[in-house]
Parts: C-alpha cells; sequence; structure tokens
C-alpha cells in the first residue's frame, strides 16, 4: 500500500446539493455526457423527525423493523460536458431506490431496483440528428411487483450474455434470476427463472456475473462469499409477473424460458471481516487465468481484496492474495476503463519462462463513510499481486454509496496523443445529498 504521503488528496471542482439522498448513480455508455442519479428517502415520523438521518443511527439491519416506514425516491438526470453540470430532468418514483444499471445489450434501456420489492425499466431518451433541439429525457417503461413490498431489492446485475436475464439479491438473503422483455421475444412480462431461499442468512448485499456469464457470485451482510455456475437456457415455464399495466388489463403472456438449476461451486464465511458489500469480477486472459480467475471485493471490515478462486470444473484453492484497508466500509467498486493494462518482456520474446503478462487496473471504490478512493491493483511479471491507494476524496460528510467514471469516447481510450489525460468522476453521499465532480489523472 502506498504511503499516506505519496496518495493525492483530491478537490472538487462542482459540487451540487439534491433534493432526496442520492443512492446510486450511472454514466450513460453510449452517450457520456449524460448520467442518472438515484434517491432514496424515507418520509418524516408521525413525531416529525426526519426518518432518514434516524435510520443513519439505527444500528439494526432488520427491514422488518422498517417496512412500516414510508420510502419514496427519484431519477434525476445531469448532463455534464464541457466542465458545465445541468440538471435536465427530475422524475419522482413511488418507491425508494437501492441500485441502477443501464443494460449492456442495449444502452438506452436502464432498470433500477426498488425499496417496494419492485424492478423498473427506462429508456434514456436523446437529441437526434432529425430532432437536434428534442431535451433528453427519461421514459419509464414498465414496473413489475416481483415480491412482496416488505422486501427490499438491494441489487442486481444484467447477465453479461444472456440479454434478458438479470440477476437480483433481496434483503432477506435470497438471490434469484429473473427473465425480462426483450425484442427478440413477443413477451411483455418478467419471469423468475430461479431462486436460492435464504442464500444468506442476513440481507444479501451485492451480486455480480463473471466476464462469459458462466458464474455469477453474491455476498452478503452474514460475511458469505458465494459462487454458483449457471448452465445453458432450457425451455420451460415457471412463475411470470405482468407489469403494472398488463395487470390493470389481465393481458396474457407468453410463455418464455428458464435457467436449468445453478450449481453452488463454493462459499466461503471466513475472509471478509464483515458483510461482503461488493464484488468485481477481472477480464484476465491468459495462460494463468485458465487455471484460476479473479475477484476484487470490498466488505464491511474496510478492506479491498483481490480474491483468486479455481476456475470451475479445476483443483485449486481460494486464497487472498492482496489486501488494503481503505478507511470506511467499500460499498461499490468501478472499474476505471480507459486504463491499460501492460505487458512485460514475454511479449517481445525475450522474458524467462514462467513470467506473467503485468496487469495493472485502476478502480473507483466508494467508501461509505470514508469518501472515496481511486486504487491501482497490479500483478507483476512474477504473479505477486498489490494494491496501492492513489487518490482520496473525502468532501463527502456522510455515506458515499455510488460514484461513477464518464466513460471515455474511442479516440481518447486508444492511447492516441489526443487521449484524455485525466478521469472525471461524480461521487454522492447520502444524508447530505451532495453530489460532487472531481478529476483524476489516468
Amino acid at each position: 500500500m502506498a504511503e499516506d504521503s505519496g496518495i493525492k488528496e483530491i478537490q472538487s471542482i462542482h459540487s451540487r446539493i439534491l433534493d432526496l439522498p442520492p443512492s446510486c448513480i450511472e454514466f450513460s455508455p453510449i452517450a457520456r455526457d449524460y448520467f442518472i442519479v438515484g434517491t432514496y428517502y424515507l418520509e418524516k415520523n408521525e413525531d416529525g423527525n426526519d426518518a432518514t438521518k434516524e435510520d443513519e443511527e439505527n444500528t439494526s439491519n432488520s427491514p422488518e423493523e422498517k417496512k412500516a416506514q414510508s420510502r419514496r425516491g427519484s431519477l434525476i438526470l445531469f448532463r455534464y460536458v464541457n466542465d458545465e453540470l445541468t440538471l435536465l430532468q427530475t422524475l419522482p418514483t413511488p418507491s425508494a431506490l437501492l441500485d441502477l444499471h443501464f443494460s449492456p445489450h442495449d444502452p438506452s434501456i436502464f432498470a433500477t431496483a426498488t425499496s417496494t420489492g419492485t424492478l423498473s425499466l427506462y429508456q434514456l431518451s436523446l437529441p437526434s440528428d432529425t430532432s437536434p433541439a428534442a431535451p433528453a429525457s427519461i421514459q419509464h417503461l414498465s414496473t413489475y411487483q416481483i415480491l412482496d413490498p416488505s422486501t427490499l431489492v438491494l441489487a442486481f446485475a444484467f447477465h453479461p450474455v444472456y440479454s434478458n436475464l438479470l440477476g437480483v439479491s433481496l434483503s432477506n438473503g435470497d438471490i434469484s434470476i429473473y427473465q425480462i422483455p426483450s425484442a427478440s421475444t413477443s413477451s411483455t412480462g418478467i419471469r423468475k427463472v430461479w431462486t436460492s431461499s435464504s442464500a444468506h442468512s442476513l440481507e444479501a448485499w451485492t451480486l455480480s456475473f463473471s466476464p462469459d456469464g458462466s458464474t455469477f457470485f453474491s455476498g452478503g451482510d452474514d460475511s458469505k462469499l458465494q459462487a454458483y455456475a449457471i448452465s445453458d437456457v432450457t425451455p420451460q415455464s415457471d412463475e411470470v409477473f405482468k407489469s403494472e399495466a398488463q395487470a390493470e388489463n389481465d393481458e396474457e403472456v407468453d410463455e418464455e424460458t428458464e435457467l436449468d438449476e445453478p450449481v453452488t461451486l463454493w462459499s466461503d464465511t471466513k475472509t471478509h471481516g464483515a458483510g461482503v458489500t461488493a464484488i468485481l469480477p477481472l477480464s484476465i486472459d491468459d495462460d494463468a487465468s485458465a487455471m484460476s480467475k479473479i475477484l476484487i471485493t470490498g466488505s464491511y471490515d474496510d478492506h479491498i481484496r483481490v480474491y483468486e478462486y479455481p476456475a470451475p470444473g479445476l483443483p485449486g484453492r481460494r486464497k487472498v492474495l492482496a489486501e488494503t484497508y481503505l478507511e470506511g466500509g467499500v460499498w461499490r467498486l468501478k472499474l476505471l476503463k480507459g486504463y491499460e493494462t501492460s505487458d512485460d518482456a514475454r511479449d517481445e520474446g525475450n522474458a524467462p519462462d514462467g513470467t506473467k503478462s503485468v496487469i495493472r487496473v485502476r478502480v473507483l471504490a466508494s467508501c461509505m463513510h470514508a469518501g472515496a478512493r481511486v486504487v491501482e491493483i497490479t500483478r507483476d511479471a512474477e504473479g505477486q499481486w498489490d494494491i496501492a491507494v492513489l487518490a482520496k476524496f473525502e468532501e463527502h460528510k456522510s455515506m458515499n454509496y455510488g460514484s461513477d467514471v464518464q466513460p471515455f469516447t474511442e479516440g481518447e481510450d486508444n492511447g492516441k496523443a489526443e487521449a484524455r489525460k485525466e478521469f472525471t468522476i461524480m461521487s454522492t453521499s447520502f444524508y447530505d445529498r451532495l453530489l460532487c465532480v472531481w478529476k483524476c489523472e489516468r
């Protein structure tokens, strides 16, 4: 880990107080100037106290104790271009939002996870050549009540291969996979195709798919990190959830497909000293990765870890290859794309046998009460891993739950001379409702 004197302390270039507490944030993957913030607000109690503040001071993690309180939220569309931050739209939502992601298969579509057991689909409409004056806007497409309203959908992830599958992690500890409508089918319903009841004994905070989609991982408040193997999709049917509009009109929904039963590969309750809150699989293509795979994990124990596990079907041990203390719970991890991995002399044919390609990636970590961190994760030619904190952003005075980096354009990300030299980062904090813009050297 880098010495404190070598860690850059970043200052914001813009900041804004939002109307409601921000819980999640993501840039559009195809329109890099636009990003969306999701918010989460607990209504005031009968005595007039701010329930959101009381929630911060409540040490209980039981959602059942809080389910009687009313939650609401919003989606806020911003544009950031030429160092100017512009609020374009605020769309109120009847439930509080916990997670937000754009689809990797149709980047105009994004989904949200809510506090009342629903998944919602939206479209980001952008100015076009035919209507250049039309403002960008968020259009609600559909909302599906997939669970009892007392259950929170804490996180979700789109499957990287199957465009109509996504996984969800829940406040009751369950992990489920759903099939959502896609352009290739006539169905407009959402279908539960698999669930692991009580995968975690406490809240299932996070889940993630491997880059090839063959494995997915979940992390929970029980300190458990768990892996599952996904088999091929086979034609079967299961429970279908209609959208609100379909339910009102009593529409029929076509039968679709479901997964064969995923198989639990392994479960680890010893590595993390507290709840597992973030899982970031790394995509590594070399000889070593054929035998073992790498995850970056975050935890309530304030540590980020490089975690190795054997490739499915192969022998091997799971182990931590590197770990670093980040001063706060590591709630989210985001790969800073545009920072190239590099190869050692092996690629030139003059390196000794047994050396490995050098890996160097940077990750943005949302560290709750400690603010945000930019860390560099490396593997040297001898296969040794290391984590170094390069920069910290600490202007947030409460929980940093959401941060994201502005995507690079193709010209900025191809190593040419005109490539952008800085990452532009948006970070948020919850109770002070703060949105900050800052830059970090690439």
